[in-house]
């Protein structure tokens, strides 16, 4: 093999190895990102389920057969005392037609958010026509 042979072969060589390695990082990077939406999205979830199953225990509790729309207001309450946790932000608003409340939880600095409807009557807070799914 003569020495431009050898030197054609070991730029080549290079260059396969640079792009190779290039597509490798960029699949890491692409997992990194993956798995850290995911570590949110679980702890959105994690959020979303505390507050319903406090909620669920607190209707529990309750008396049911009060008025509904006062019941949302007290619903309301208690979402928004309901501790969030670190790095977590939760957002709480009336539904348009006065029958729940919207519970969006996001965690600071991603733009994925959840979002889940909670009725005062399907909690048993109060005696309504709601189906009970939440």
């Amino acid at each position: 093999m003569t020495l431009l042979e050898s030197v054609v072969a070991s730029l080549l060589f290079a260059m396969v190895a640079t792009a190779s390695l290039g597509i490798w990082s960029l699949g890491l990077t692409a997992e990194v990102r993956r798995a850290a939406q995911e570590r949110s999205l679980d702890r959105i979830d994690a959020e979303l389920n505390a507050v319903d199953l406090r909620l669920r225990a607190e209707g529990a509790q309750s008396p049911a057969g009060g008025d509904c729309a006062s019941a949302l207001h007290t619903l309301e309450e208690m979402v928004e005392a309901i501790p969030a946790g670190e790095g977590v932000v939760r957002q709480v608003v009336p539904d348009g037609n006065g029958e729940g409340v919207w519970v969006t939880v996001a965690v600071d600095g991603q733009a994925e958010d959840r979002r889940r409807w909670f009725s005062p009557a399907a909690l048993g807070f109060c005696s309504g026509g709601a189906d009970g799914a939440t």
